[in-house]
């Protein structure tokens, strides 16, 4: 398929292997069919490595090191995107990553896609929900992989549609 819309741009948030992991490999998988469907695709990863590399061996430095330049990119490319889907999931990821992600979208006014994965979700909700809920009804659209999820979001009041995950899709293809 040939992209009907040359200017249409997706900002694409999430991780990338190393090391590789269920939702680093989704990001990849997603960002390759949709450039492959001829759409055109600006990732911004949640997980680059350290520069300095020393950084890395300091806790709580090394926060900071990675969270101004994803801060940094993520304004960058709201400005030169259509629409932003954030890969998000449960606990400090939630906040470092995906609060910002969804914040910087609104202020922008592009549209925002949470796709949350992760079994973790009724734990971390029950726990921090009053803080997570602020930020996921700024979210244009919640998309999860399961029912599962599905019915957690339900409990907490909040509507999501169920994507199965790439690797499922392309199991199917094949």
């Amino acid at each position: 398929m040939s992209n009907p819309n040359p200017n249409w741009r997706i900002g694409l948030v999430g991780p990338l292997p190393p090391p590789p992991g269920g939702i680093a490999n989704q990001t990849r998988q997603l960002a390759h069919l949709l450039r492959e469907d001829g759409l055109s695709v600006e990732l911004v990863r949640m997980n680059p490595a350290y520069r300095p590399t020393w950084v890395s061996a300091i806790r709580g430095v090394r926060a900071v090191f990675r969270l101004l330049p994803y801060i940094f990119d993520l304004w960058q490319m709201s400005g030169r995107v259509n629409i932003i889907q954030v890969m998000a999931n449960s606990g400090w990821a939630w906040y470092l990553f995906a609060t910002p992600a969804i914040g910087i979208g609104r202020l922008r006014g592009v549209p925002v896609i949470v796709n949350y994965r992760g079994g973790g979700a009724l734990a971390f909700f029950e726990r921090a929900w009053p803080w997570i809920r602020p930020a996921m009804l700024r979210a244009d659209q919640i998309i999860v992989p399961s029912g599962f999820l599905q019915d957690i979001f339900r409990r907490f009041g909040v509507d999501s549609a169920i994507v199965p995950n790439v690797s499922a899709r392309l199991k199917h293809e094949s």
